[in-house]
């Protein structure tokens, strides 16, 4: 059963029981169960989270006594920490201006218990599970990254030929250099790829082309990384970072402002809202069109060397919550075999699942959690499904509340590694890497922003191992494949349609819905074993046209260019003086190419002279660009500079066409020249061969033509100079 059929149900199990069900109700394991989620490879060390009930919650007053002893205020629970060691009991979730709604969603009742050396943490969980007043009790667990694979590092001449395999600008000219290699979100297809093996298939990507024109993102729309920490200073992701950047918190569950980048997280920041149209790197989702508009990242880092406990990591999405995030990116998990079900989920890690709750309640909402206040009223949680290319459900990505993404390739296939089952509820573009042992192209992996001091040769820690880097791609971008890089184009996907369809009014539940119901089927691409368990590809083009725009969305305004008269092209003898005429629209600012023309601006009117007698004989191509807030529109017009020419004069459908030939050092020379009229079908009308001095009147039986466009083309050919005049002319 879909977690969404699986969230309705328990929707109605509640309703039965009534609106006043107990939510305070314990959780009580055997000894024996407490025992092996504390024997763990992974758990914490001498630490447990507690959740009290509302009732002893109430009664916790901590202190210290003059001889240091800690006193809580509750009898029975100052006894267990006399004979059980405890040196320090805390809350989780610190107090705020938000502690209002942390208590409606019971976050006020969780506490961090840590333990000395004289007695097991393991122990000290059996004997608070007994005590009255406690309602569940786990251990601190080290969470993981979702893994990231590594090959050689791609050459030059591979990456030119994965270029040229990809080429693509979004319509409005975003002109950030490494986009044509980010297949994933404009997959133009291939026959094959560089060494001739089975090629891209063209629409495997997440379709965001199309809502580009119209939106590129909001800065009011937050998406906090819980991830590793991100290269804030980054030239590609610094303007679309959160005013206050994030925390760290790994060993510290309040979080501090030392934050340090790390290849993991600021891949998967880059993949969500790197800066777009910026002229340099690769284009974020949601990042914007290069006017400081693209959505906001919350750096809220859970890993360096060492990686943050569940209970940390709780307090990190708590912390986005409280401070304006909407949407929450997660790439990390949890050991397959501590949580395998949604049971063991509740069990042992109740403090991750409230924080989940209350982010997907809370985010986007007042301090009593009542009013909306932000974009969207509620949170959307997001975690990559796993990497594991197993069967399974893993969690928390495959708990109810949560958006589970698994990973494709760019021709429509699940990723081999990819984690597969009922839970997941969406796919997106996570690369791979099953080639890797023929050769050594990068042209499948997903290409992002990494820390930009890393070089290939460097190393990392991970899992007590270290690895040597060699996937940069240049200084500050590189590639990698997983579902940690799919799930950052579900959340950079989410955060652009926030930014288009959002506003007052507009909640998570709409978000979701807009995501999964207008995601891409492509089950008929997929083996037997993964199809229905692999999610449909992510459409944002699509939401954008079902949900269409909200409250939060600002029309782009386009500068317009137009052109006054029916040719962009100008035939001018050398010495001429001439002009070109535009109308403007909606620009604040308008520069011309070429700095030997005069600009005239009056009103909405432009007026360019040009001058030939500044020119060399040639031709001269010459763009104009207007400028505004919402972007950039240019318009090109072209002049030619000449010695000998054929100029037409007047309309040649007033009854007569008039060939007039120019001075060559005064005198006028007999030239033969060849003239023809031919339809817009390119059928001739008109053609005929001549010698002429002067002017050459050719009559024309107009009455005979319809109304429509007509090519006019004059040849004249002069001792070996030959030339070809041509004008658009029309009949009405």
């Amino acid at each position: 059963m879909m977690k969404i059929e699986r969230l309705l149900l328990a929707i109605i199990l509640l309703v039965m029981v009534g609106c006043t069900a107990d939510f305070d109700e314990a959780i009580t394991l055997s000894e024996k169960e407490v025992k092996a989620m504390f024997s763990h490879k992974d758990v914490v060390e001498n630490a447990l989270t507690v959740k009290f009930s509302r009732e002893a919650a109430d009664e916790i007053a901590i202190s210290r006594t003059r001889s240091g002893e800690l006193t809580t205020g509750n009898i029975t629970l100052d006894e267990i920490c006399r004979e059980f060691d405890v040196v320090e009991i805390e809350r989780l979730f610190p107090v705020n201006k938000y502690e209002a709604r942390k208590r409606k969603m019971g976050l006020d009742q969780w506490y961090v218990v840590k333990v000395g050396g004289r007695r097991s943490a393991g122990e000290t969980a059996v004997q608070l599970q007994k005590m009255k007043g406690v309602q569940s009790v786990a251990p601190q667990v080290k969470v993981k990254r979702m893994g990231m694979s590594v090959v050689h590092y791609a050459t030059e001449e591979e990456i030119t030929a994965i270029s040229a395999k990809n080429t693509t600008r979004a319509d409005k000219g975003f002109n950030d250099p490494l986009l044509p290699e980010q297949w994933m979100l404009k997959n133009i297809g291939s026959e094959s790829d560089y060494y001739g093996e089975e090629g891209f298939i063209a629409g495997a990507d997440i379709n965001v082309e199309g809502a580009w024109k119209l939106c590129g993102g909001t800065n009011n729309v937050i998406v906090s990384v819980v991830d590793g920490g991100i290269e804030y200073t980054h030239p590609d992701l610094a303007a679309n970072m959160w005013e206050g950047i994030g925390r760290n918190f790994v060993g510290n569950k309040n979080g501090s402002t030392n934050i340090t980048a790390d290849e993991h997280g600021t891949h998967v920041a880059g993949t969500v809202a790197a800066v777009s149209n910026n002229g340099i790197g690769i284009a974020g989702i949601a990042g914007g069109r290069g006017y400081n508009d693209g959505a906001k990242i919350m750096s809220c880092q859970i890993f360096s060397d060492d990686s943050a406990s569940d209970a940390e990591t709780a307090a990190a999405i708590v912390f986005a919550a409280d401070n304006g995030s909407v949407i929450s990116q997660n790439s990390w998990g949890y050991p397959i075999d501590y949580v395998y079900n949604e049971t063991t989920f509740s069990a042992r890690l109740g403090a991750i699942k409230d924080a989940i709750d209350y982010f997907v309640q809370m985010a986007g909402m007042d301090e009593s959690g009542e009013k909306q206040v932000g974009p969207m009223a509620g949170g959307v949680v997001i975690f990559a499904a796993g990497n594991d290319g197993k069967q399974q459900s893993e969690y928390p990505a495959s708990y109810s509340k949560c958006l589970s993404v698994a990973a494709m390739t760019g021709m429509y296939k699940a990723s081999w590694f990819s984690t597969y089952s009922t839970a997941v509820d969406i796919l997106a573009p996570g690369g791979d890497s099953a080639s890797q042992t023929k050769h050594t192209t990068y042209a499948g992996w997903n290409l992002s922003t990494l820390p930009t001091h890393i070089k290939n040769g460097d190393t990392y820690k991970e899992d007590g191992k270290t690895y040597v880097i060699d996937y940069v791609r240049t200084p500050g971008y590189g590639y990698m494949i997983g579902t940690s890089m799919a799930c950052p184009h579900v959340s950079g996907a989410a955060a652009l349609i926030v930014s288009y369809c959002g506003g007052e009014g507009f909640t998570n539940t709409r978000l979701t819905e807009l995501l999964l119901s207008t995601a891409k089927n492509i089950d008929n691409y997929q083996d037997s074993a993964h199809r229905g368990k692999v999610g449909k590809l992510v459409d944002v083009t699509a939401a954008f046209e079902k949900g269409g725009p909200g409250t939060n969305y600002t029309p782009f305004t386009y500068p317009i260019i137009t052109l006054k008269g029916e040719s962009n092209e100008l035939f001018l003898l050398k010495g001429e003086k001439s002009q070109i005429v535009y109308e403007l629209q909606n620009c604040d600012r308008v520069e011309v190419s070429d700095p030997k023309i005069e600009m005239l601006q009056v009103g909405d009117g432009l007026i360019l002279n040009i001058d030939t007698s500044l020119y060399e004989l040639g031709t001269y191509k010459v763009t104009i660009t207007g400028h505004n807030d919402d972007g950039d529109s240019t318009a090109v017009f072209t002049f030619h500079v000449e010695e000998i020419s054929a100029d037409l004069y007047p309309n040649p459908f007033d009854d007569e066409l008039n060939v007039r030939l120019a001075k060559i050092k005064g005198d006028w020379r007999d030239c033969p020249a060849h003239i023809s009229v031919t339809n817009s079908a390119g059928a001739k009308v008109f053609d005929l061969d001549v010698q002429f001095e002067g002017r050459f009147p050719i009559h024309l039986n107009t009455e005979k033509l319809n109304p429509g466009r007509y090519q006019v083309s004059v040849d004249v050919e002069y001792e070996g100079f030959r030339q070809t005049v041509k004008r658009s002319v029309v009949k009405r």
